[in-house]
């Protein structure tokens, strides 16, 4: 079994190609004794195991520890369509940090948000997430805005959002949108590991 816990790479397009055949060349034996990895699908790699998201409370996927960390005063399940089919999440906010968090689940699989030339390939301990093209959704006079959908299964994914404040930097800021993006990337972390448990 590896030491590193949660390991976060950006990479590009000739990157990708590289982390999915380090994927393939990592020893088994990270998850425990019976599950299955499942393989990979677009730019992603070998999951480290497929997560059966069937009946998960999106607003159990942080523990009050968690929640506590980011000063959390606010917490909201909600329903909102994606791709035309319901999208299950919950929303998270800290009134004093101006900072918002987003879990759902995407009836489709995450291969559908990758943007070939423009899409980014996160990992996210263990799997592969895309960090779609900033432009999307970062503008002038918004809030910095991170989604990062999650390979979790080959039919459903993962889709975590993070925005910060709007008295921190514009969403036209790269520098800005990148620090949200950090902060999306150890939110999957801690929702996948809790998933997982």
């Amino acid at each position: 079994m590896l030491g590193v816990r949660r390991v976060t790479v950006v990479v590009g397009r000739r990157g990708a190609v590289v982390m999915c055949l380090l994927a393939v060349l990592v020893p088994a034996g990270c998850g425990s004794v019976g599950e299955v990895p499942a393989g990979p699908v677009g730019p992603f790699p070998v999951r480290p195991v497929a997560l059966d998201l069937s009946g998960v409370d999106l607003c159990a996927t942080l523990t009050a520890e968690q929640k506590a960390a980011r000063s959390i005063d606010r917490e909201r399940a909600k329903v909102a369509q994606v791709g035309g089919k319901p999208s299950p999440g919950c929303l998270w906010r800290s009134e004093s940090t101006g900072i918002s968090w987003t879990v759902q689940i995407v009836e489709a699989s995450a291969v559908t948000a990758w943007v070939p030339g423009e899409s980014r390939l996160v990992i996210v301990d263990g799997y592969g997430a895309v960090r779609e093209p900033d432009a999307a959704h970062n503008a002038a006079g918004t809030d910095p805005f991170c989604q990062l959908p999650v390979d979790v299964n080959d039919t459903q994914t993962v889709r975590v959002q993070v925005a910060g404040s709007g008295d921190q930097r514009d969403g036209s800021d790269p520098a800005a949108v990148d620090n949200v993006c950090v902060l999306a990337s150890d939110f999957a972390g801690e929702v996948l590991d809790n998933l997982r448990r």
